[in-house]
């Protein structure tokens, strides 16, 4: 059970690795802010693992000129 104050804190290191987490099943939405030098990458995602399945959600990209989202891996491994 989780109550809507609740909050998840999450930090990686720079190798590029997703670490995935359970997303609430009690709530209508999830709200998320990232605090990087670089880009963020965010995947979303009905499994737990990189896949053509997921959707890539990329803030800051290209020296922090553009976002975007995107379906499926992209290269990454």
């Amino acid at each position: 059970m989780s109550c809507i104050s609740e909050n998840v804190v999450i930090s990686t290191s720079e190798n590029f690795r997703y670490e995935f987490v359970s997303a609430p099943r009690n709530r209508a939405g999830i709200v998320f802010e990232v605090k990087v030098d670089e880009e963020a990458h965010i995947a979303l995602s009905d499994i737990r693992y990189i896949s053509d399945r997921m959707y890539q959600v990329v803030l800051g990209d290209a020296a922090n000129t553009m976002s975007w989202i995107g379906r499926g891996k992209h290269g990454e491994s």
